[in-house]
């Protein structure tokens, strides 16, 4: 018999038992709430307290915890607070309320209880480490990491002996928030007090710092020292090392791609993204990675896409495509709906910007307008891409204006193309007034740009 099936049964025969007027005890009663709280059938217990709260017997401390356990893991948060004001808190109760928040999300809540739990003259309920963990999970989940270390120091002055979910949860919320810093401090700590990080910590460790690129020296020596430890780098491992290499190191990327294919570890979809933002210096590779996305059933996304792109130049991109479309990596033409339909919008805007057909600014907007519809959002390298594409200075402007308006910020390459489009149309004034505009927004014009502004009139 199913657990659900059980406290179903449970709950029928404490109702046949009160329709057949038999008296019940308190202790009867818990029985069949225990019974209604192993599942996620949050409604029985609810409605066997209720029906004691009306019929009798008198619910005691056990009743009411009960049915908050229940509540609480059910995720019905406010459900539980509200029955949990009906009785005089214990650490169960507590443990149960503040679990429930963590689940949620709800940081600031959690932290209430565990004020209240203390009071303001020293309340009858002590926090444990559990409970406290709970709370730093919370602002984890929260993405409050000033919070979340807050509350750890405050375990600390308790004179509390943080656990691995504490170190955990709190080394999550600075990766969360980026500060690789505090995450490494935080490690140091533990050493400090024996207490070894698990395989988690390490990965969340190595979350914080792919936040940065310039850590990736760190993040290789962690990955190291997490192999020491006698643990096996995991998937999550090897991705968070890859993101911390950034673009640039595609040497350093390919020797941990290897090891980790090495280690028999399937890369999924965000491992192949990783690696596919390096750039390769070698538009073979990045074909040779999609091929590997397609052999594993993976779909390349937008922005995988886009890397691949912007590994190439010119001439390049279009064999790149073309030789794509050749080994059925992406899905016919961009006018396939089914291609339209799997979120590629910039890859597609961009095979229609300087790649195809000598006049594609109409194609070129109606895909822009279907990524802001239907996203994802537009990045600014798709829209520089279409204003280029655009085969008017009006329609270049209108893409200019709704970047303005709706995003993204315009960035150095858009300035540079509309300031192009503009000296072919001899708008000298409007240049300047461009030029004035990215130093006002403190965006550093490069030597293309000025280059287009000067020699506009010549092409």
């Amino acid at each position: 018999m199913g657990r659900q099936q059980a406290a179903l049964q449970a709950f029928n025969f404490g109702q046949f038992i009160r329709q057949k007027g038999l008296q019940m005890d308190t202790f009867f009663c818990n029985n069949v709430l225990q019974a209604c709280s192993s599942t996620q059938r949050w409604d029985l217990p609810l409605a066997v307290l209720e029906t004691m709260l009306h019929s009798g017997p008198s619910p005691d401390i056990a009743s009411f915890g009960a049915t908050v356990h229940a509540l609480a893991t059910s995720g019905r948060w406010r459900q539980a607070l509200a029955v949990a004001d009906h009785v005089v808190l214990n650490e169960v109760i507590c443990g149960a309320l503040v679990a429930a928040c963590e689940k949620a999300a709800q940081w600031e809540v959690a932290l209430d209880l565990l004020r209240s739990m203390k009071g303001a003259s020293g309340a009858s309920v002590q926090p444990n480490v559990v409970i406290y963990s709970s709370a730093i999970s919370a602002c984890e989940k929260g993405g409050e990491w000033r919070a979340a270390l807050g509350v750890l120091k405050e375990l600390g002055d308790e004179m509390l002996q943080a656990d691995l979910i504490a170190y955990s949860a709190s080394i999550s919320a600075c990766a969360r928030g980026g500060h690789w810093q505090q995450a490494l401090q935080l490690m140091a700590e533990m050493n400090s007090i024996e207490l070894l990080p698990n395989i988690v910590i390490y990965n969340a460790a190595l979350d914080a710092l792919a936040h940065e690129p310039q850590n990736w020296t760190l993040a290789f020596q962690l990955l190291r020292s997490l192999r020491s430890a006698t643990f096996r780098p995991q998937l999550e491992s090897y991705s968070c090392a890859l993101r911390a290499m950034g673009p640039q190191r595609w040497q350093q990327s390919l020797a941990l791609w290897t090891e980790m294919l090495a280690d028999g570890i399937q890369a999924d979809a965000i491992a192949f993204g990783a690696m596919l933002d390096v750039e390769m210096g070698s538009w073979q590779i990045s074909l040779w990675l999609l091929k590997q996305m397609e052999e594993h059933h993976m779909r390349p996304d937008a922005v995988a896409m886009a890397a691949v792109l912007r590994s190439c130049e010119g001439k390049q991109q279009l064999q790149l495509l073309e030789m794509l479309q050749d080994e059925d990596i992406i899905v016919g033409a961009a006018e396939d709906s089914e291609f339209l339909g799997s979120g590629n919008w910039s890859f597609a805007a961009a095979m229609y910007c300087g790649l195809g057909p000598e006049d594609v600014s109409g194609e070129a907007l109606r895909l822009l307008q279907g990524m802001r519809e239907e996203g994802p959002m537009p990045d600014a390298f798709c829209c520089n891409s279409v204003i280029k594409a655009c085969s008017s200075l009006k329609q270049q402007l209108r893409v200019f204006e709704d970047m303005q308006r709706q995003g993204p910020s315009p960035d150095v390459a858009t300035h540079g193309a509309l300031m192009t489009a503009l000296g072919r149309e001899h708008h000298w004034e409007k240049c300047v007034a461009m030029l004035e505009e990215m130093i006002s927004q403190h965006l550093e014009s490069n030597v293309i740009v000025c280059a287009d502004f000067t020699c506009g009139d010549l092409t």
